[in-house]
């Protein structure tokens, strides 16, 4: 039980927030959104293939994850420079949670409790910085409806 309070709330998240930033944030067609979620799980499943769970402490199903924020970030550099740093903060800060996640068991002992609870502080920071990409989205889309209902 601890595993699932461990994993599944991040990964419950990070699922929807694909879904929120394929759909709302970058205007993609529910076909294209599923590609998205497809891409998703195939880098996911790439990195559980490639990359030893000894080496990074069983982290490795998350990578996909960052990559995918940073992709957001890319993809959102142009039209939207201020969403676009928020995700692009979410994902370093996604990156050091790993990394925190991935040298915990390793730490253990030499640190007496260890670097798991910076995985779970990290990620309450991407949290609120994706979520704040979103409402910056939201409000910026809102404005330009507004505008132009107004000509």
């Amino acid at each position: 039980w601890a595993l699932l309070a461990d994993v599944l709330p991040i990964a419950l998240y990070l699922i929807a927030y694909i879904g929120i930033g394929t759909r709302q944030l970058l205007g993609l067609s529910r076909k294209r959104v599923a590609l998205v979620y497809g891409a998703f799980a195939a880098l996911s499943g790439l990195f559980m293939l490639v990359v030893p769970p000894t080496a990074v402490g069983g982290s490795q199903g998350y990578f996909g994850a960052a990559f995918t924020l940073f992709g957001f970030a890319f993809a959102l550099r142009r039209r939207h420079p201020g969403a676009s740093h928020l995700l692009g903060v979410s994902a370093l800060l996604f990156g050091a949670a790993l990394v925190f996640r991935s040298v915990d068991e390793t730490l253990c002992e030499s640190l007496p409790h260890g670097t798991h609870w910076a995985w779970h502080l990290l990620n309450g920071a991407v949290v609120a910085c994706s979520l704040r990409a979103a409402i910056l989205l939201d409000a910026e889309h809102k404005a330009q409806a507004r505008l132009r209902a107004s000509r």
